[in-house]
């Protein structure tokens, strides 16, 4: 994998700086100040989309993608408006469904097949596990194949 584009259509916790295999500010100690620095990006479902280009650059993003990984999207209705309906088609998507049920992970499937994978649900890996559970389980997928 030569790239990844991530996009945080509510806003951030914070950076994940990796610098010579150290990572900092993820994971730091826990203050007042922390907390706030931290939650002064993240916007609530209410409060909408941080940035009003965000359809535009998820839009962008699509084009050309080979892979699409869907972390902890939630497929509710308010995060499938910001992705654009049609006009992309990619080799494989990962998604997060923990929790969800059989009949809320069918439809999921349904509409991704049907918007992103010319309606072959053979592309579609629909995950029921943790975020980093995902990467774990397809590290050698992810590692060997270029997806960017």
């Amino acid at each position: 994998m030569n790239a990844l584009n991530v996009i945080h259509p509510y806003g951030s916790i914070g950076d994940l700086v990796i610098d010579a295999g150290q990572m900092g500010y993820f994971g730091e100690e826990r203050n007042t100040n922390t907390i706030l620095r931290a939650t002064s990006d993240v916007r609530t479902f209410t409060e909408g989309v941080a940035d009003a280009n965000t359809p535009r650059e998820i839009s962008e993003a699509l084009q050309g993608a080979r892979l699409l990984i869907f972390l902890g999207f939630s497929f509710i209705d308010l995060n499938m408006r910001l992705l654009p309906g049609d006009g992309v088609s990619v080799e494989r998507i990962l998604a997060t469904t923990k929790g969800r049920s059989s009949d809320t992970k069918n439809r999921i499937e349904n509409s991704l097949a049907g918007d992103y994978a010319d309606d072959d649900h053979s592309r579609i890996e629909l995950f029921d596990g943790y975020c980093w559970k995902l990467f774990w389980d397809f590290d050698h997928y992810l590692a060997n194949n270029e997806h960017a």
